[in-house]
């Protein structure tokens, strides 16, 4: 199979007949994917040479057109890029040519086109939800630009709080799964959703590893090896130092269980609790003169003034109350017990980035973050500890970035590599994982296969908390 790219299924990479011809500029071809930015951008040049006949023109191919599907295709089948043609440019160079210059997108786009108004229970599997997510508001009928989500790995259970989202375009509800978890995501160019561990995808380098070192130990290495790397550069950043973490501005349940009565006065039908009571139902019980009632939840299983269930309490986690399609007898005890969830503070240090830090600044070597996200409040508080967690493996120590040039094929961002050396940065970092957060590539060869040049801006985190 031979290189090509592709509008719509057609070919646009070279041809003509009787009514003109048309070819795309190689050197125009570029690449730009930016995992802190959640965008993969590309752009190219067609170019379209038409014929005029009898007061006529004709055109050997259509011209390129917004909202278009692109794709490139390698020599061995497999999608340089795929995405959106979002701002196809005419520019007339000759009264019968015309050059294109298309301006391409990912496929976010069509993935956002329906918003997410859902409720979703707490410990919901992350799996669970993102399939529910795709098959529910972008695999809508009559929607032949369907996602899959074939690359969402399995997550490990946390104790996920009930997740409500209003109204929120599919990619923010993945970005703030992200934000909660620490894992990365992003739809790549077969619109598949990807939903993965950081030290998930490796490299193309050879044993996923840059040794820096390997001209220096074997001068005789092989070329092509050598061209997975050259001019690579390090840079050391302290300015985001955080090694004490406190996550403010949650609430986790008690664990004391809290009583509260209320006397029915035979017309009032909702109760408001003193304390938001904790996200799971079974943790709640409440009875009507003695009566243990089934509990469900408001706004989902329920609406006020819709049908209701007999001997049934529809609680509210968020409104902090309960409700009952009838009002109660009036004198009736209503009894509600439960685990308050009550504002909470968690924290979590970095004793040995503090002792590096005391080392090299000559302050105490602390560095306190407070990050507020009352997302993160749940029955226990391992969510927030995972958070806090995160933060410190991130920003604990100076940040290492840099940047090579490859003409190794099959780079992405997310990918990881190890790096080796006892030369670059006097060895501080030999054995070091490496995250790859920015390409940027462009073809420098353009025959039976394409040779890409690429930039690699590397970090030693994968993107930003």
């Amino acid at each position: 199979m031979g290189v090509d790219i592709l509008i719509e299924g057609v070919s646009y990479i070279e041809g003509g007949g009787a009514s003109g011809k048309w070819w795309v500029d190689m050197s125009s071809v570029q690449i730009d994917q930016d995992i802190a930015a959640q965008q993969t951008t590309a752009d190219f040049d067609v170019w379209i040479r038409g014929v005029y006949s009898g007061g006529t023109w004709s055109w050997p191919i259509k011209r390129p057109r917004a909202g278009q599907e692109v794709v490139f295709i390698n020599a061995s089948g497999q999608r340089e890029f795929g995405g959106i043609l979002q701002q196809p440019e005419e520019e007339e160079r000759q009264e019968d040519t015309m050059v294109y210059h298309c301006k391409c997108s990912d496929f976010t786009q069509w993935f956002d086109r329906h918003l997410v108004n859902a409720t979703y229970q707490s410990n919901t599997p992350m799996q669970t939800l993102i399939n529910d997510l795709v098959s529910q508001y972008v695999n809508t009928p009559g929607n032949s630009r369907t996602f899959t989500t074939n690359n969402v790995q399995q997550f490990p259970q946390l104790p996920l709080p009930i997740l409500q989202f209003v109204y929120l375009p599919p990619s923010q509800v993945l970005s703030q799964l992200a934000q909660m978890t620490g894992w990365g995501w992003y739809v790549d160019f077969y619109r598949d959703v990807n939903f993965y561990q950081t030290q998930y995808f490796t490299s193309p380098l050879t044993n996923n590893t840059l040794n820096a070192d390997d001209l220096i130990e074997d001068p005789n290495i092989a070329a092509d090896q050598v061209a997975e790397w050259v001019n690579l550069m390090i840079n050391e950043d302290s300015s985001q130092l955080k090694n004490v973490v406190y996550i403010t501005g949650i609430y986790v349940a008690q664990a004391q269980l809290y009583s509260q009565t209320f006397t029915a006065d035979g017309s009032t039908d909702v109760f408001t609790l003193g304390y938001q009571p904790p996200n799971n139902v079974s943790n709640i019980t409440v009875s009507v003169g003695g009566t243990q009632q089934q509990i469900a939840l408001d706004q989902v299983a329920g609406y006020p003034g819709g049908p209701a269930a007999a001997q049934t309490a529809y609680v509210n986690f968020s409104n902090q109350t309960v409700r009952f399609g009838t009002p109660p007898p009036a004198g009736t005890q209503i009894v509600v017990d439960y685990y308050p969830m009550t504002q909470t503070v968690v924290a979590q240090s970095d004793p040995q980035s503090q002792a590096y830090m005391r080392s090299i600044d000559g302050t105490d070597g602390v560095y306190e973050y407070n990050r507020m996200d009352p997302s993160l409040s749940a029955e226990l508080p391992a969510l927030a500890q995972e958070r806090a967690q995160i933060t410190l493996n991130k920003y604990a120590m100076p940040i290492v970035q840099g940047q090579f040039t490859s003409f190794a094929s099959g780079w992405r961002t997310g990918q990881h590599f190890n790096f080796q050396s006892q030369r670059r940065m006097q060895g501080d970092y030999n054995g070091s994982s490496f995250f790859v957060i920015r390409i940027q590539k462009k073809i420098i060869r353009a025959t039976s296969d394409w040779l890409f040049q690429t930039t690699v801006n590397f970090s030693s985190i994968p993107f930003e908390v």
